[in-house]
C-alpha cells in the first residue's frame, strides 16, 4: 500500500488511503514515512508482534479521560546550557507501520543528558521510534528526576484531507501514559496529566520507573482529550557513553579505495598504513567520518575486539565488530533468516601489493558495547584499491520484476548496481536510469506524476525520490506507472563519465507482460541531434494534429534523416 492514515483514539475508519503521499498522518500532522517500520536494534523485525490498531477499540466509544488542553507550547529544540553528557538508552517501545500498533525493543539510542544552569534536567529523544531532538523538561530531587504533565515535543503545520495547510499548526505532547480498560474488555492507553514519571540517578545510569510510560499525544478537538498517536516508550535504561574514537597518526597519508558489498552496492572508504596497521576512514556509511584500525600481520589485517564509530545518521550508537552470519530457523516466524552473531574479532585477508582486503567473517554494527544488539551487518567485504577505466559501461539493472497495486497501476521494482561491468565502483551523483515501454525511450509527464520537479522527465538520478511514485533505498528502486497492454517494460543504467563528459549506457534489462526475462534489447543511447520535425499517432497509426488523452506514438525525425518513435501518456 503507498499510504495510510490512522486516526487516534477512534477507530481506523479509514485503514488504507490512496492517492496521496507516502507518509503517514495523523489528523493534519505529517510522518515522515519510514518511522517505526525498519527493524529493530536488536535485529528483530518490528512487524513480528504487529496487530491492527482498529482491533484495539471502537469508533463509538469515547475515549477520554479528562485532561485539560495544554497551554504552553514551547518546545525545548535547542540544547541548553549546561552540564552535557551522552547517555545510551535501551527500551521497549510502541510505534506505528502501515496502520498498525507494533511492539519494538531498542537498544543504543543517542541521547543528551543536561545538568542545566537554570537548575533542571533535560533529556534529549524521547520516543525510539519516533526520533525527535526535542528535549524533556525534568526536575531534579537528589537521586531522582521527575517528569511531569504534557509537553510539546513536536509542531507541524495542519492539513486537510487533501493535503493543503488549513494555517493551524498541531503540537504533539510527550506525557505520562497509563492503560485503561476500555468498554468492550480490551485496553488502551491514554494522557495522565496529572501523573509523574520518575527516573532514578546511580553511578552515572539513569533507569526510569518500570511501571511508567511515555507516549505521544495530540489533542483531539471533537473528543476534547489528549489522544494517542500510538508512539510512546517504556522500561527505559539510560547509561553514560565512555567509549573514545579511534584516532589515526596526524601525518598519516591515505588513498581511496573501494568497498564492495555482496549485494553490489559499495562505498568510498579512505585507507592508510602506519606502524604495521590499517587506518580505513568510512567503513560503516552512516558514520563516514570514524576510523577503524585493523592489525597487520603476515598477510592478515584484524580488527581486534570492538571499536566505536560514535553517533550514526540514525539516532543510535555504532560499534564496530566482528562475526558470524547464519541461517537460522525462526519458531515465531516459521521460517529461515539470516542471523548474525558477533564474536569480536574480525580478520581480513590482505594483499598488500595488490591492495585487496577481503573478509573472513561478517562484519558487524553494534548499537552498544556488550554487542547484545545490533543495527546492520555485511557477510562479505572486499575493499581494493581500484580506478573505473574510461569509458566502461556500467552495470545494467538487475532483479527488475512488476508487482500490481491496483486496477491500472503496477510498481516497477529495480537495482541500479553501483559498478561498472568491470566490477568498478561508480560515483552515484553520476548514475542515473531510463524507462522503455516495447523498446521505447518513457516520458513521464507531472500532470500524471504530479510530484516530479520538471514538466517531463526520462531520466532519473540514482536514488531518486519524491515519495509518491517514486521510491528508492540503496540500490533498490521502485516506479508507479499507470499503462496496461504493454508488451514489454525494461530499465537501462545511464553514467555521466566525469573523466570525459561521455554518456555511457547499460544493456536494458527487460521483462513481458508476464513477468520473464526478455533477452537481446540493445542500449538506445541518444545524443543531441537536431529536430527536423515531431508528428503525432493514434494507437490505430492515424496522425494527428496534437496527443489526444491516453496512450499516444511520437515520432521524432532528426536532421540526420534517422527518427525515433516512442510511446507516451497525456493525462
Amino acid at each position: 500500500m503507498r499510504n495510510f492514515t490512522l486516526f487516534v483514539a477512534v477507530a481506523v475508519t479509514s485503514m488504507f488511503t490512496t492517492g496521496a503521499a507516502a507518509s503517514t498522518n495523523y489528523t493534519g500532522i505529517t510522518v515522515p514515512a519510514g518511522i517505526g517500520t525498519t527493524t529493530g536494534s536488536n535485529g528483530k523485525s518490528m512487524f513480528s508482534t504487529a496487530v491492527p490498531m482498529a482491533s484495539q477499540h471502537k469508533a463509538t466509544q469515547k475515549l477520554t479521560v479528562g485532561n485539560a488542553k495544554p497551554t504552553d507550547n514551547t518546545i525545548y529544540s535547542e540544547a541548553p546550557a549546561g552540564v552535557h553528557t551522552d547517555y545510551s538508552r535501551a527500551s521497549d517501545a510502541f510505534g506505528v507501520a502501515f496502520g498498525m500498533l507494533i511492539f519494538a525493543e531498542d537498544s543504543g539510542l543517542t541521547v543528551d543528558y543536561v545538568e542545566g544552569e537554570d537548575g533542571c534536567v533535560y533529556i534529549s529523544n524521547p520516543f525510539s521510534q519516533f526520533p525527535l531532538k526535542a528535549y524533556l523538561k525534568c526536575q531534579r530531587n537528589g537521586d531522582k528526576v521527575t517528569f511531569t504533565g504534557a509537553q510539546a515535543v513536536f509542531a507541524m503545520p495542519e492539513t486537510d484531507d487533501n493535503g493543503n495547510p488549513t494555517g493551524n499548526i498541531v503540537y504533539c505532547y510527550a506525557c505520562p501514559m497509563v492503560p485503561r480498560a476500555t468498554a468492550d474488555g480490551g485496553e488502551w492507553y491514554f494522557a495522565d496529566t496529572k501523573s509523574t514519571v520518575e527516573f532514578t540517578v546511580k553511578d552515572n545510569a539513569l533507569e526510569l520507573d518500570p511501571e511508567a510510560m511515555i507516549g505521544l499525544f495530540l489533542w483531539d478537538e471533537e473528543q476534547k482529550d489528549l489522544a494517542w498517536t500510538g508512539y510512546g516508550d517504556y522500561n527505559m535504561r539510560y547509561k553514560a557513553v565512555t567509549s573514545s574514537l579511534i584516532a589515526p597518526p596526524a601525518d598519516l597519508a591515505t588513498e581511496r579505495w573501494s568497498m564492495i558489498l555482496d549485494d553490489g552496492t559499495g562505498y568510498f572508504v579512505n585507507v592508510g598504513s602506519a606502524d604495521n596497521a590499517l587506518y580505513i576512514k568510512g567503513i560503516y556509511p552512516n558514520t563516514p567520518n570514524a576510523w577503524v584500525k585493523l592489525d597487520v600481520n603476515e598477510g592478515k589485517a584484524v580488527l581486534n575486539d570492538v571499536q566505536y564509530l560514535g553517533k550514526d545518521d540514525n539516532w543510535h550508537y555504532a560499534y564496530a565488530v566482528g562475526g558470524t552470519v547464519e541461517n537460522k530457523y525462526i519458531e515465531e516466524w516459521d521460517d529461515y533468516m539470516e542471523v548474525a552473531t558477533p564474536t569480536g574479532v574480525l580478520s581480513f585477508s590482505y594483499d598488500p601489493a595488490e591492495r585487496v582486503l577481503e573478509t573472513e567473517g561478517a562484519f558487524i554494527i553494534c548499537t552498544e558495547e556488550n554487542c547484545t544488539a545490533y543495527s546492520s551487518y555485511y557477510p562479505t567485504i572486499s575493499i581494493m584499491q581500484q580506478n573505473h577505466v574510461a569509458g566502461t559501461a556500467p552495470l545494467a539493472p538487475q532483479g527488475l520484476y512488476t508487482a500490481v497495486y491496483e486496477e491500472g497501476s503496477q510498481t516497477l521494482e529495480f537495482a541500479i548496481p553501483m559498478l561498472d561491468v568491470d566490477g568498478a565502483l561508480l560515483e552515484t551523483s553520476n548514475l542515473s536510469y531510463r524507462v522503455f515501454v516495447d523498446g521505447e525511450l518513457f516520458d513521464f509527464y507531472n500532470d500524471e506524476y504530479v510530484k516530479l520537479p520538471e514538466a517531463t522527465m526520462n531520466e532519473f538520478p540514482w536514488g531518486f525520490t519524491e515519495d509518491y511514485d517514486f521510491y528508492a533505498m540503496g540500490v533498490y528502486h521502485s516506479v508507479y506507472f499507470y499503462i496496461n497492454g504493454y508488451e514489454s517494460i525494461g530499465v537501462q543504467t545511464v553514467y555521466h563519465e566525469p573523466e570525459t563528459n561521455a554518456v555511457l549506457y547499460s544493456s536494458i534489462t527487460a521483462i513481458d507482460a508476464e513477468g520473464n526475462i526478455i533477452n537481446g534489447i540493445e542500449s538506445v543511447a541518444q545524443g543531441t541531434k537536431a529536430v527536423k520535425s515531431v508528428d503525432y499517432f493514434d494507437l490505430q497509426g492515424r496522425r494527428v494534429a496534437t496527443p489526444a488523452k491516453g496512450l499516444n506514438i511520437v515520432r521524432t525525425t532528426y536532421a540526420d534523416g534517422t527518427t525515433d518513435t516512442r510511446k507516451t501518456i497525456v493525462r
